[in-house]
């Protein structure tokens, strides 16, 4: 398993800078993977970490690497497919709770997430969550790190195109304001990540008053 360096190395080093942006609060990590980015915001003081992504495979590894850190009391596992759930659910062997594969419906403070919008489909699912934790968090705030990615179409004399936005992202933040969801990003220069393209965006989202 590998981990998508660009935008997830500039959310871990923005949290590092800013710790208190998750110190003594209730977060969420959403499309997780291994749960790097959700580790480390118990590392920085989070009152409680849910580690979610909808592969079980990751789902496992981040049950080892909560171990390999003694982080048991802190972060916990759920899976959550953004495509058909309405909230992450607590793993059966993960679940801190009599009950186990419950949906996790706490007030989430922050809700993190890196490197989840690389298709129309991802736009549309993500943008589904985001609406569905806002529907239970309206307070919450989501800080989203996204590595542009730019289209290549061939021209007729066979010369590269390269498109001068994101679709992707284009969607996604669309999607977004017809959901009354604010947007503020902040573009992070390449120099100071590893993207391969663009650089890396750092956006906060929040419900619209």
């Amino acid at each position: 398993w590998d981990i998508w360096e660009g935008a997830t190395e500039c959310l871990c080093l923005h949290l590092v800078r800013h710790p208190e942006l998750v110190r003594g609060k209730r977060v969420l990590e959403l499309g997780a993977g291994v749960g790097v980015v959700g580790l480390l915001a118990a590392k920085c003081g989070a009152l409680s970490v849910v580690i979610s992504d909808y592969e079980d495979g990751c789902l496992l590894l981040a049950d080892a690497n909560i171990l390999l850190n003694s982080l048991q009391s802190v972060c916990h596992t759920a899976k959550y497919d953004w495509c058909v759930d309405t909230a992450p659910t607590y793993r059966g062997n993960d679940c801190h709770d009599e009950n186990s594969n419950t949906p996790c419906r706490p007030a989430w403070d922050i809700v993190l997430a890196s490197d989840v919008l690389y298709s129309s489909a991802m736009a549309l699912a993500l943008s589904g969550a985001v609406r569905h934790i806002f529907g239970t968090s309206p307070s919450c705030h989501v800080l989203l790190s996204h590595e542009l990615r730019f289209s290549v179409t061939w021209g007729p004399d066979r010369t590269p195109l390269v498109e001068t936005t994101d679709t992707v992202l284009d969607e996604f933040v669309a999607l977004c304001t017809h959901d009354s969801t604010s947007i503020h990003t902040t573009e992070i220069p390449e120099a100071d990540s590893r993207s391969s393209q663009g650089g890396v965006l750092l956006m906060r989202l929040f419900k619209s008053k």
